[in-house]
């Protein structure tokens, strides 16, 4: 019977990227709350001070680090910085990621440019294992370490494809493939998982949802709600804690239990 001590992170360090806002600032707020120092990367410096300071409130060293994970130069910087302030890095949660963006679009197959594509694979996927190159070397070293890749359910539910929402959920899935070629070339020191989380209310996802859409989205999930980030949070914890000890390769679905194919969100006036 696991000992409840099992899931404390105390005395560890948390890397989480795109730790400012969303699902990553829930992780980084739970991970504080299980005694974790946390180490908050993301790209906007004005939100990544607001969300140090609520990280901060739990009492544990955090430290907030400008950085955009598609340039490996500023991911080995992260790295530095946070073992200067630490000492070490015992976790890492790549959960930077997003549909669209500033650079990217979601637009049918046909419409999309090769920089709609290469910037989007370049956040959702690449990122994640240019971040985990960085850091493996440091907790192989040690002799421990878990990585907790953040995919989506739109990478799992491959039966229900939608149309102008193609790149996404292909990099998504593409995680899933690489969390468990990682977990068996960085075993045994170094756990590798990943969590594929459904529908999950946060600020963008608010801010971009069309009026017919939340009903719809409802109506596929048994659990009646919209995931909040606290949902994902508690997952990411049990995984990177010694509760998870055998738990290697795995994908979690955190999604309230799927009635039916998954809705995604579209930005208002987006495209697709």
């Amino acid at each position: 019977m696991a000992d409840v001590s099992e899931f404390s992170l105390s005395g560890r360090v948390a890397v989480v990227t795109g730790g400012s806002t969303g699902i990553g600032h829930g992780i980084a707020l739970r991970m504080a709350k299980a005694g974790a120092n946390v180490v908050l990367a993301a790209r906007r410096a004005g939100a990544l001070d607001a969300a140090r300071e609520e990280v901060a409130a739990y009492g544990n060293g955090v430290l907030a680090v400008a950085a955009d994970v598609t340039r490996r130069e500023d991911v080995q910087r992260l790295v530095a910085n946070a073992i200067d302030a630490f000492g070490q890095v015992d976790i890492l949660v790549n959960n930077a990621g997003a549909t669209f963006g500033a650079t990217f679009r979601r637009a049918p197959l046909l419409d999309l440019t090769d920089r709609d594509i290469d910037d989007n694979l370049a956040l959702n996927f690449r990122s994640m294992l240019v971040c985990a190159q960085a850091f493996v070397p440091h907790m192989i070293g040690r002799g421990s370490g878990a990585i907790i890749n953040i995919s989506s359910i739109a990478g799992r539910d491959h039966d229900h494809p939608t149309a102008g929402f193609g790149v996404y959920p292909a990099a998504k899935a593409a995680i899933i493939s690489l969390t468990k070629c990682m977990a068996v070339e960085w075993a045994p020191q170094v756990r590798v998982n990943c969590i594929a989380p459904g529908v999950i209310d946060t600020p963008r996802v608010s801010a971009t949802r069309q009026a017919d859409r939340l009903s719809s989205q409802l109506a596929t999930i048994a659990m009646g709600r919209i995931g909040l980030p606290s949902d994902v949070a508690g997952a990411a914890v049990f995984l990177a804690s010694d509760a998870a000890s055998w738990i290697t390769g795995s994908i979690l679905d955190v999604h309230g239990g799927i009635k039916s194919s998954w809705v995604p969100v579209r930005p208002a006036g987006g495209p697709g």
